[in-house]
């Protein structure tokens, strides 16, 4: 079988797609592309690459810069690992390059030198500087009050604005550049997005901890709304997939709050961390982390305010943040704050957190929620008890409000 597809290529920018994110390190494909030319096409070279992989879209891209126009008859020589590239001509590579490094999706590797001199303006770098800084204003303006714009839009323009412009910066700054977005063009992606979240409704709302739960974050969410309020943290610890995390998301849902999610780590970045959220919800964090990052008294004290972060992530600035957030943990046996808090011998660490923090511990192994089976089991019986309402009143009446809640159940005569 001949797999080599035949063609012509004569152009110097080149684009290159693989429908495959290869489980190999970006060197290793930089390599492949360098020993093409040091083996196979001699009488021409690498002037620029950029090599981009997209785990979410499945995919490596390729932008190649070639010194002068190939004589290519065969892409043979570019098939990796048993993938056959897709191939077009780039009109526009500083465009390009420009959209791949700032997708957050792409992890990206650079060879070579992107730079065209004939694609800078004349202007003196000074006025060069004070148009860019206008612009940037104006377009901060206009994110701010555009809650629909995207960082991917914002950094569109930005690099639109530059290629026009034919601004240095658009060559000479590209780590301002993303500094730049990093700190005025992001917005918290929402943590949930890809969960399936089971309904307020579905959870068992007869259940103890589900009420002593509720109670809890109800009691320190007035705290904080407060003036000057100042919350004590929630420590909730349990067994493994019972559906804590997911309670208390659809119990902030239900009641419109606005919180902050993370689960195993401990970010500030902007991209991450709102902080306009008015709840933190730490799930499955290491309490070592946050005792070697020197944040014990911020967010176990729930006095987040002017805690000043020094690197929240790559190409962010140190960001102060301006608000108290209440803070709950959720932690499984294996990773509890109570066992560590009863062990250390630090008696003023134990004062703090008995004056900071509440727990809670969740003993029972039963699921929290109500599963789809036996919510399709219970929607049949109150089925089957409405067709003799006489009988078995007291059940029925019971199954429905745990089922809807008591709230959300009126029985009539």
């Amino acid at each position: 079988m001949n797999n080599k597809k035949k063609l012509r290529i004569r152009y110097k920018h080149i684009g290159f797609t693989y429908n495959n994110c290869f489980e190999v390190e970006l060197k290793d494909i930089k390599a492949f592309f360098i020993d093409i030319f040091k083996y196979h096409y001699k009488n021409n070279s690498i002037k620029y690459l950029l090599i981009a992989k997209n785990q979410i879209e499945n995919e490596t891209k390729i932008l190649l810069l070639l010194e002068k126009k190939p004589d290519w008859n065969t892409i043979d020589k570019f098939i990796y690992l048993n993938e056959i590239p897709l191939i077009k001509n780039i009109e526009s590579p500083q465009s390009l390059h420009g959209e791949w490094l700032t997708d957050n999706n792409n992890q990206y590797l650079e060879y070579g030198e992107l730079l065209k001199s004939s694609n800078i303006s004349l202007a003196k770098p000074k006025e060069q500087e004070n148009d860019f800084e206008e612009f940037i204003t104006n377009l901060r303006t206009i994110f701010n009050n555009d809650k629909e714009m995207t960082t991917n839009d914002a950094t569109r323009l930005i690099y639109e604005f530059l290629d026009e412009t034919k601004n240095s910066k658009r060559y000479n700054s590209l780590t301002q550049i993303k500094r730049i977005i990093a700190q005025y063009f992001l917005r918290p992606i929402d943590p949930t997005k890809n969960w399936h979240i089971h309904p307020i409704e579905t959870f068992k709302h007869e259940n103890q901890d589900i009420k002593n739960i509720k109670e809890l974050i109800l009691k320190q969410l007035k705290e904080l709304k407060k003036p000057g309020g100042r919350p004590k943290s929630i420590v909730i610890e349990g067994c493994t997939r019972i559906g804590k995390t997911n309670f208390i998301v659809s119990f902030l849902k239900s009641l419109n709050v606005k919180f902050n999610l993370q689960k195993g780590d401990l970010s500030f970045s902007r991209k991450r961390y709102s902080d306009d959220a008015l709840v933190d919800i730490w799930d499955d964090l290491n309490i070592f982390e946050i005792r070697n990052k020197n944040l014990i008294q911020s967010i176990f004290t729930c006095s987040q305010a002017s805690q000043i972060i020094k690197s929240p992530d790559k190409f962010e600035n140190e960001r102060e943040l301006n608000k108290n957030h209440l803070s709950i943990f959720l932690c499984n046996g294996h990773s509890s704050f109570k066992r560590f808090v009863n062990n250390t011998k630090n008696d003023d660490l134990k004062k703090y957190f008995d004056l900071n923090t509440e727990f809670y511990d969740i003993s029972s192994e039963d699921n929290l929620y109500i599963s789809d089976e036996e919510q399709e089991k219970r929607k049949q019986t109150i089925y089957n008890n409405t067709i003799k309402p006489n009988e078995n009143r007291e059940t029925l009446t019971n199954v429905a409000m745990e089922l809807f809640g008591k709230d959300k159940t009126e029985v009539i005569d």
